[in-house]
Order: structure tokens, then sequence, then C-alpha cells
């Protein structure tokens, strides 16, 4: 699908999860197979976390969202950032944003063992993902888990 919603594309034709009005999707991206994603970088569209906190004080989902998200980015950096260890050394999130975004691109391998590529682009319906959890229970047969993404975010 992306090579051929690519070559259409590049002809002018606009197909659903490649073409937008949005900056961050108006071209395909091609991401090298050794990525495993691409987000595009912009921080035009973000969520001020605080003033979201504050728009959301009755859900109990907002109260701790930050402090898990904090605790998130500390389990998956700490390899490359060993004093993330030490629990006193802070995560800082710059201007307590984060930034949305319209499509990921994600590249996987299809069950057939080739190497393919998809946009997620939840917006439009492209959404539903499945993941390898090898270690959600010891006692399932199946190690996968089929999940709905709802937004982009960096």
């Amino acid at each position: 699908m992306f090579t051929i919603a690519h070559e259409l594309a590049e002809i002018g034709v606009e197909v659903p999860g490649i073409i937008s009005h949005s900056d961050d999707v108006a071209t395909p991206v091609c991401i090298p197979p050794e990525d495993h994603h691409h987000i595009a970088s912009t921080e035009k569209n973000f969520v001020d976390l605080r003033e979201w906190q504050a728009e959301n004080p009755d859900d109990p989902v907002v109260e701790a969202f930050v402090p898990d998200l904090k605790e998130h980015l500390r389990q998956r950096l700490q390899d490359e950032h060993p004093s993330l260890t030490d629990p006193d050394v802070p995560i800082i999130l710059h201007h307590d944003r984060v930034y949305h975004h319209a499509t990921a691109h994600v590249n996987y391998t299809s069950y057939d063992l080739q190497r393919e590529q998809d946009i997620l682009h939840p917006s439009i319906g492209k959404s539903d993902i499945l993941v390898h959890t090898p270690s959600v229970e010891e006692h399932t047969r199946h190690p996968w888990s089929y999940a709905r993404v709802l937004g982009i975010y960096h």
C-alpha cells in the first residue's frame, strides 16, 4: 500500500492517510528500514498539560497522567541515559507540552516475513494495530495484543 500510495501522491492523486491539509502529513514519508517509526518533528499543534489538567479536574485519568508519563519515559530512556535509574533525577517536559500529529509511519514485519511500511492515521480510521506482547501473561497462547491508536504525540 505504501508504495502505491506514494506513487499516486507523486502524480497528484489525493490518497486518504497520505495527502492532507496538515503540514505534518502533506507528503508521504519513506522511512529507512532500520528505523522503527517516524513522527513529524513539528511543534505547531501542542497540548499544554497544565491547561489540560485544569480543564479536566474530575477525570481520574488526568490526575495521574503526567506522573505516569514521566515514569514511562524514565523506563524507556534508562538504557541511553543511565543516570535516570536514580529516581531523584527529574524528568522535565519542555514547556509542559506534548505535540499532536495526524500520522505516524511505521516499519514492521508482515506475516510472510517481509518488511513493510504502514501509516497510522487515527482521524480517518486507520488506527488499529497488533503489538507483540509475549510477557503479558505467561499462560496465554496468544502473544499479541490488539489496540486502537487514539492519538499520536511526541
